[in-house]
């Protein structure tokens, strides 16, 4: 999807006005701000469906932010968490990790699963139990690559003294252990 500064250029100076017609559907279509009007859109089936989904991903994980990304409604912590969406023959979950859906495939079953995305209707939803699992493990998940990426940050940092000075090698600070000799006289 283009970015809405192109978008804008574009649609002043394109005279033809079929694709003038789609960049303002695309404009549109980018103005969806929040998840209450994204899902105000949808028939009321699935709006029911979506809104059960969401109340359970936000039972699940209440600090995590909630927002329109790709323009669908996503959820964050510490990195991305879960999406839904509603498409034009089903509603779909998507799972931010490669291995989320392989992880609870048993209790999956029966269920049509893409890559990273689930498949489901209003007739047929993902059980709560379940989505507050996914929601569960990517939240571990994200705590997981965030500990590491803490700890890495940590092991890239000097060494300094107790006095500010930066280590160099293993032993005693070079600048403070003279002085420290001194004041043993």
């Amino acid at each position: 999807m283009p970015c809405i500064y192109w978008m804008r250029k574009r649609q002043k100076s394109d005279t033809n006005p079929k694709r003038r017609g789609i960049l303002l559907q695309m404009k549109k279509a980018t103005s969806l701000q929040t998840v209450d009007k994204y899902l105000a859109k949808l028939p009321d089936d699935e709006r029911n469906a979506l809104q059960k989904v969401r109340e359970t991903i936000l039972k699940a994980a209440p600090m995590a932010e909630e927002k329109i990304s790709y323009q669908i409604p996503s959820y964050s912590y510490m990195g991305p968490l879960i999406h839904f969406a509603s498409m034009r023959k089903h509603l779909s979950l998507f799972g931010v990790e490669k291995d989320l859906f392989k992880k609870l495939a048993k209790e999956l079953k029966g269920f049509d699963i893409s890559g990273r995305t689930m498949h489901f209707s209003p007739d047929h939803m993902i059980p709560a139990p379940l989505i507050t699992k996914m929601v569960k493990i990517r939240i571990a998940s994200n705590l997981a690559l965030a500990q590491k990426k803490l700890s890495a940050l940590k092991k890239s940092q000097p060494k300094l003294c107790s006095r500010g000075h930066t280590l160099t090698g293993s032993g005693p600070c070079k600048k403070c252990w003279p002085g420290f000799l001194k004041l043993l006289k």
